[in-house]
């Protein structure tokens, strides 16, 4: 049976130091993070930070799918890295 710790959700909502959600997609973390505006930040994996809203060229809300294709670039920035 495949582990269940490959499926968790990576993507983790901050509003400010406050953990208040983890999500599968980034597109969701987008919607979560854009309700709250300035403060919000995504992590992924809770120790790489992939989005700070209200700090971006634009709010996640004015379109999820771009801050989420954002997001994607910057873990994969980062995993090139390593």
């Amino acid at each position: 049976m495949p582990s269940r710790a490959n499926h968790a959700p990576k993507w983790k909502v901050y509003l400010g130091a406050e953990f208040i959600a983890s999500c599968r997609y980034p597109e969701d973390a987008a919607a979560l993070v854009a309700a709250h505006r300035d403060g919000g930040y995504v992590y992924y994996n809770h120790d790489l930070c992939v989005w700070q809203e209200g700090k971006e060229e634009f709010w996640a809300g004015e379109n999820y799918d771009r801050a989420a294709d954002i997001m994607r670039q910057r873990v994969k920035r980062e995993r090139s890295k390593q």
